[in-house]
């Protein structure tokens, strides 16, 4: 094999290098910029979930279970059976102070946060509630009867089971998103945890 020959197959060994060269780093490069991609997409998601959890369905949620607390102190919605032996002042007394400002407050969350719905349709039972939430306070005021009251303004039940299933829904899909993640990110999971928890 003459000189010329091993100087053409050097030469094209190296240009083969080279463009593997540039081929694996173009490669390497999209493939970063895609985990960066995502990494951005998956934070985001992440904020956004943390958003909605804090700022609309955890606390309406934390609100509702304070109110159906108080509910069965004379109501069992679960068996439709009153107590009698609860004060008649005692109850208006917790439903004046806690039960309608707490209703009250979810309608003020549901106005300010209205963005963090997570749907792209206002289910029509959250319109239902924030018509409860309005007339209950007043409905006794004007003679109407409890029953006519209850026939078109009942306290829609579908309202509270949506915030709690959608709750639970992403709040499991938040806890999923920063699990694989270390540090201050599974810190803000527990701490986010805990907070809906408590609520």
């Amino acid at each position: 094999m003459n000189i010329e020959s091993q100087i053409t197959i050097i030469i094209v060994t190296q240009i083969v290098t080279i463009i593997s060269l540039f081929v694996t780093n173009y490669i390497s490069r999209r493939q970063a910029a895609q985990v960066l991609q995502d990494e951005i997409k998956t934070r985001k998601r992440i904020e956004y979930l943390e958003r909605q959890l804090t700022e609309f369905y955890g606390p309406i949620s934390a609100l509702l279970s304070i109110n159906k607390g108080i509910l069965k102190i004379t109501y069992d919605p679960d068996t439709g059976v009153y107590a009698k032996d609860v004060p008649p002042e005692f109850l208006r007394e917790l439903k004046e102070t806690v039960m309608i400002p707490n209703t009250i407050a979810i309608v003020e969350i549901i106005k300010e946060n209205f963005h963090l719905i997570d749907s792209s349709i206002v289910p029509s039972h959250m319109v239902n509630f924030v018509v409860h939430a309005q007339v209950w306070p007043i409905y006794s005021k004007h003679g109407i009867e409890r029953k006519k009251y209850l026939d078109r303004f009942r306290f829609p039940q579908e309202f509270a089971e949506y915030i709690t299933a959608t709750t639970n829904t992403l709040k499991a899909e938040y806890l999923s998103l920063v699990a694989p993640r270390g540090g201050t990110s599974e810190a803000g999971a527990r701490n986010l945890s805990s907070n809906v928890d408590a609520k």
